[in-house]
């Protein structure tokens, strides 16, 4: 039901420890095709091997994603996105020897998410490739693993103002050809989590297949859409990077939302937004389940270094530190999953007030609430507290806040 995360990539890290204490049932982690296979016929398995004996240590399920990617049998071997391979029955080999190699320990794979973004980073081929691919993808793991669960590379999640998918047309292409070839879709929930239900129901009349959240986590810049708009005028260009370097060179004169994304933000800030992700966590996974989530993973456990230090959005959000030590959010997320993991069922109570929402979280041996308003996320936490009532059948409550 939830997850975490590793990363941008995975290469054997010792993970098992801290991800069992954190309470979560899922583990995802990422590869290309190159990190396995590095040579045509030579395969390495000794990250994906490492990833397995972790899971295990943890206790959790495992979600694998590859890319499309490699030194030497793909259309764009010079990028870190997807592309074509240059003999298809050499790429179904290679899935098929990866998923035989776990032994049916991992139970989601995914392959070249956001199929319509439109850096090198992501896919680059056709649409048709694209499902050509998928279709190769999914006969190799089920050849291997018959139980296993192949879930279509997800969407963003990121909506227009006219209430669809950025770059609807190809996610509507891309669910249509590969609907054979899969079992769930992915949609990827980040920036406003009130937007959930909305974002997931475009979707949901698409396709009737179960949707996964292989990627979640805020805040965002874009949560502070006029601060966001704000620091953009004052911020030139569109490269991360040059962006980056910008913000840090004018950090003075950007609005505190923005600041405390960045490295030189006071103490005073980081604890800000320290305390909005924690409210976040919960929020966020409770409305994304609510709404028909099957999984959700948080993004992410531990995060790349850049040459400008930790990312700006990414870099907040781990949960741990390059040596997997866990980091301010960690307990809450530990919090969170402590008292979602092993639920059967999340009700919203119906109330008088529509800006509070009171949550019924049933578990096996017992019942759970989880209260909230409805608030501003910068300012929301200065207001003075609430007094809500609500009925209850239990003899014996204790509150945690």
């Amino acid at each position: 039901m939830i997850g975490i995360a590793f990363g941008q990539s995975y290469s054997g890290q010792s993970f098992g420890a801290v991800v069992a204490s954190s309470n979560t049932n899922h583990i995802s982690a990422y590869f290309q095709w190159g990190d396995l296979e590095p040579t045509e016929g030579t395969y390495n398995w000794t990250a994906l091997d490492a990833l397995v004996a972790q899971a295990a240590i943890a206790d959790v399920d495992v979600l694998v994603g590859v890319k499309t990617q490699n030194s030497w049998g793909v259309a764009y071997p010079a990028i870190q996105g997807g592309s074509m391979p240059n003999d298809l029955d050499t790429y179904y080999d290679f899935v098929y020897e990866m998923v035989l190699r776990t032994d049916g320990a991992v139970k989601y794979w995914t392959r070249d998410w956001e199929a319509h973004g439109s850096s090198e980073d992501y896919w680059s081929g056709t649409l048709a490739e694209y499902a050509q691919i998928q279709a190769q993808f999914y006969a190799a793991v089920k050849a291997a693993d018959p139980t296993a669960t192949v879930i279509l590379g997800g969407h963003t999640g990121v909506f227009t103002g006219e209430g669809v998918p950025v770059d609807d047309e190809t996610m509507t292409t891309v669910i249509t050809n590969c609907g054979d070839y899969c079992d769930a879709i992915d949609v990827r929930l980040y920036r406003d989590f009130y937007s959930i239900g909305d974002r997931l129901d475009w979707f949901q009349a698409l396709t009737d297949k179960p949707i996964y959240c292989t990627e979640s986590g805020g805040p965002t810049p874009q949560d502070f859409p006029i601060q966001f708009s704000a620091t953009r005028a004052i911020l030139g260009g569109d490269d991360l990077v040059e962006l980056w370097q910008d913000a840090l060179d004018n950090f003075d004169i950007l609005p505190e939302q923005m600041q405390m994304f960045l490295s030189p933000a006071s103490d005073a800030l980081v604890a800000k937004r320290n305390r909005i992700e924690g409210r976040d966590i919960v929020c966020r996974t409770i409305l994304a389940l609510e709404a028909g989530i099957q999984v959700i993973w948080w993004w992410n456990l531990q995060s790349t270094t850049f040459a400008l230090g930790q990312h700006p959005i990414f870099g907040n959000l781990r949960l741990t530190d390059s040596s997997l030590t866990p980091l301010t959010p960690y307990p809450y997320y530990q919090a969170m999953a402590s008292c979602l993991s092993t639920a059967t069922a999340i009700e919203r109570v119906a109330g008088t007030n529509s800006e509070v929402y009171l949550y019924k979280i049933t578990r096996p041996s017992d019942i759970v609430y989880v209260i909230w308003e409805r608030r501003d996320l910068w300012d929301g936490e200065d207001l003075p507290d609430t007094t809500y009532r609500f009925a209850s059948t239990g003899r014996q409550v204790n509150c945690v806040s």
